[in-house]
């Protein structure tokens, strides 16, 4: 036989099946797969791992499954079309844990064999048999582009297609697949939305506290690893929201000089990708990989898969078609670019930044160092995602929503804005040890927020429900004019906060309390503040439109007891203490139908913060 020359190759279509005579065949992929192919009428597939980088089980299944899938054959698994024989250092898992039936050893010499070396770069392996004269080429390998590999026959009477020194040379890929191969191991987190009864901008300052709910709307983040078989090693993370048109993200990393962590860059060029950022996935990425580089014993992080998925009460006006129809946990397609989508004022950054931040700490940390099972884990993911927060907003906020999606519903005391500004920007000389020092509260300033749980109730047969109405406001915008107002008129605007307060706290004492009686009141009064200091600061808190809503639904739908415009206050929502009865929300219901674009949501306030979820409850969503 003659061997093929590179640049016959190199000038055929991809994939290609080339005839190089004698019965010899080379196929010719994308991937710079060679292929040896010559006429016998047995075969016997020997699998030999000398050094395996990847999940033995996964692999050799794999290949068994695709080599068949090749040649077209159809069989069950306690019956192949030919024996395989199995070979490891180190020794291979217990056969029984392979899907197929395998043999240890090697067969008898005198047999036609075919061996798969899975060793990888630059190692050559060796398929016979006339059966494969069609091409090969594993789904498993779609979309790599590995250095070289040969496939040549074993026996006497032919010889290597390409001499070793003829091996095509391919650069290590400088993104993943498009359509990764991902393992079966799904760390899955989920995250509440919020919503303020009481407390908006007062808890800006320290001196004042926040009545705070969780919800039952919830952002889940899924992390899987993505196998990169035959020794690639990428430095990649791939980020996708699947709800939404043109979200997904690739994002490569490296640590920097100097202590300051891992830089996180968008890669652009990928077709699964999208040109726009977003700044919470980038910056809550930037946090945690520096984190978890500063704790981990070795500074490795491996690629991984992120899917990030929202209850459908997060945004308005959702497709009722979901995105995976054998999920227990349906999630609806939002059939609109991330930016075009209208949300509902839940808390969608905050929730989505806490489970994005608990599921990858979770992914890449053992439980010994991070575990959301124990309450150092919360505290630990807490501060972490603060700063992610924080610094992807231009670090305005007081922190309340994050708290709420990590600890759920409580009393809430801000921490100390320069407890954050020492940090610095990322990836400046020492961050990385300052960020840890944040995180694990040992640097000499103290964490000093204040998380009571256990001290807000909702009366017995009451809810607090969410009404939407299909409109965001940009919240940080708002907080900084109220803050400027503050700036200017101290006095004013500390007299009015200090009252405000006191009507919070009456509130809070009615409700603690059961007695409902004046509780209209104390939500009038309240409103009645909220809309002063949107006067005085030139922000719509409680606009006129919202003034209408909450004045009509309070006065003619019966078991409504109150409501106001939550948090920063706006466009987006509004929220109401309501009798928790059939009656009472079929009324509400007909009663919003006929206001235009507003509708109940099927949230209500829950006690849970972040949580642990079953990733086998997402059905096939990577």
């Amino acid at each position: 036989m003659i061997p093929l020359e590179s640049s016959r190759i190199n000038d055929k279509p991809s994939p290609c099946l080339l005839d190089t005579g004698g019965g010899s065949y080379c196929f010719y992929t994308t991937i710079k797969s060679k292929i040896t192919i010559t006429t016998h009428l047995e075969m016997r597939l020997v699998i030999k791992f000398m050094k395996t980088p990847w999940n033995q089980i996964e692999a050799i299944d794999t290949l068994i499954e695709n080599l068949n899938s090749t040649i077209g054959a159809t069989f069950q698994p306690s019956k192949l079309p030919w024996p395989v024989y199995l070979q490891a250092n180190p020794p291979p898992p217990p056969l029984q844990s392979f899907r197929h039936p395998l043999k240890c050893g090697v067969p008898n010499k005198s047999s036609n064999l075919m061996v798969w070396f899975g060793s990888g770069i630059g190692k050559s392996a060796e398929i016979l048999s006339d059966r494969l004269r069609i091409p090969f080429n594993p789904s498993h390998y779609h979309n790599y582009h590995f250095p070289p590999w040969i496939l040549r026959s074993s026996s006497q009477l032919t010889y290597s297609l390409i001499p070793a020194e003829a091996h095509i040379c391919c650069p290590v890929p400088s993104r993943p697949p498009f359509n990764p191969r991902m393992t079966n191991h799904t760390t899955a987190i989920s995250a509440p939305g919020k919503v303020f009864l009481a407390g908006g901008y007062l808890v800006l300052d320290r001196e004042y506290t926040a009545l705070v709910f969780g919800l039952s709307a919830r952002i889940h983040v899924l992390v899987q690893d993505i196998d990169t078989t035959s020794g690639v090693q990428l430095s990649e993370i791939i980020v996708k929201s699947p709800q939404f048109r043109e979200a997904a993200w690739n994002y490569g990393y490296h640590l920097t000089k100097d202590d300051g962590g891992i830089e996180v860059t968008q890669l652009q060029g990928s077709p699964c990708a999208t040109a726009s950022r977003n700044p919470f996935v980038e910056t809550a990425l930037l946090y945690t990989l520096t984190y978890i580089s500063s704790v981990l014993p070795t500074q490795t992080i491996k690629p991984t898969s992120i899917t990030i998925l929202a209850d459908k009460d997060y945004y308005s006006n959702p497709s009722s078609t979901p995105i995976a129809k054998d999920a227990r946990h349906q999630f609806l397609d939002f059939g609109v670019r991330l930016q075009d989508a209208h949300k509902t004022g839940l808390g969608s950054s905050a929730a989505l930044v806490t489970a994005f931040t608990g599921a990858t700490l979770s992914h890449y940390l053992p439980p010994s160092i991070f575990s959301l099972r124990t309450q150092e884990g919360h505290s630990q993911l807490h501060n972490l995602a603060q700063a992610a927060h924080c610094a992807a907003q231009g670090k305005v906020g007081s922190g309340f929503d994050i708290a709420t999606a990590v600890y759920g519903t409580s009393l809430y005391r801000r921490f100390s804005p320069s407890i954050l500004s020492s940090l610095g920007d990322p990836n400046t000389p020492g961050f990385s040890n300052r960020l840890k020092s944040t995180v694990q509260n040992t640097s000499p300033q103290k964490w000093d927020v204040q998380i009571e749980k256990g001290k807000i109730t909702i009366p017995k047969g009451m809810a607090l429900v969410m009404c939407d109405v299909d409109c965001g406001s940009q919240t940080v915008g708002m907080v900084k004019q109220v803050l400027e107002w503050r700036k200017r008129d101290p006095v004013t605007s500390k007299n009015l906060w200090d009252e405000l307060q006191s009507r919070n706290e009456k509130l809070a004492s009615l409700l603690s309390s059961g007695d409902l009686s004046n509780a209209t009141e104390a939500f009038s009064a309240i409103r009645e503040k909220i809309r002063e200091m949107g006067t005085l600061s030139n922000v719509p808190i409680e606009p006129a439109e919202q003034t209408k809503l909450l004045d009509e639904v309070t006065a003619h739908v019966e078991g409504v007891i109150g409501g106001v415009v939550p948090g920063a206050g706006g466009y987006d929502a509004i929220v109401l203490l309501v009798r928790d009865d059939a009656e009472t929300l079929d009324a509400l219901r007909k009663f919003l139908a006929g206001w235009g674009k507003v509708k109940l949501l099927d949230v209500k306030g829950e006690m849970d913060g972040v949580r642990v979820e079953d990733g086998g409850l997402y059905g096939r969503l990577f």
